[in-house]
């Protein structure tokens, strides 16, 4: 009888612990504007979630007043639905996110460069790679990329010799990128005796391929 009643004990105790489980995850009746107002950081994620598959203007510009959240998840968050969004505006609250004081949101606001910039965002992109903070060089080497910023293959490069592994992948991928997809060999994780052969044979191409920008003539960017 004892064990019977620790058994039914242990199955009750499982029942509601997978009960709250399911609460936790499970999304939320409300609408996604309340839920941007909520106390739980997790809760203004799920409201940003639900706005951004509506994709309207009015949901995109709820959602940007989050770019400046105390919590620092929830701002990046933010700050990335923008950044992909159709908002006409985009571009412009992407840059403000770009002088926030943590580096995680700047990080995402460089990110989002890629997303929504134009020609005239590469130069701060390319300052950006000189950060103290290898998450801001990680974004603006991204976004240089999918901006196909010929003109940033020089620091680009450099870039490919980043003390961080995380920065010199995102060089790496913008890298690959402006060469059309054309595998140069390099690999982030390589030892750097490896990784200075691939760079050499890197700088030995770039001029051909500022001069010819392939991957221009041969992708249309969506944004355009």
């Amino acid at each position: 009888m004892q064990n019977n009643r620790r058994m039914w004990l242990a199955c009750g105790v499982g029942i509601l612990a997978l009960a709250g489980l399911v609460y936790a995850i499970w999304p939320s009746g409300q609408s996604g504007y309340d839920l941007l107002k909520s106390s739980d950081p997790n809760k203004r994620i799920e409201g940003i979630i639900k706005l951004h598959t509506d994709g309207s203007d009015k949901a995109i510009r709820a959602i940007a007043t989050l770019m400046t959240d105390p919590e620092t998840e929830v701002a990046c968050r933010a700050v990335h639905a923008v950044s992909i969004s159709t908002l006409k505006e985009r571009g412009n609250l992407v840059r403000q996110a770009m002088t926030d004081q943590r580096p995680a949101v700047r990080a995402a606001a460089l990110a989002g460069l890629g997303a929504c910039g134009e020609k005239t965002d590469e130069q701060a992109l390319v300052e950006s790679l000189s950060s103290p903070d290898p998450a801001v060089r990680a974004g603006a080497a991204q976004a240089l990329g999918h901006l196909f910023a010929y003109d940033s293959l020089p620091a680009l490069v450099t870039a490919l010799d980043d003390p961080d592994q995380g920065v010199r992948e995102q060089a790496g991928s913008a890298v690959l990128q402006l060469f059309s997809n054309r595998d140069v060999g390099y690999r982030a994780d390589d030892p750097p005796e490896v990784r200075a052969q691939a760079v050499q044979r890197i700088r030995e191409w770039m001029p051909s391929m500022q001069e010819a920008k392939p991957a221009l003539r041969s992708r249309v960017r969506r944004s355009r």
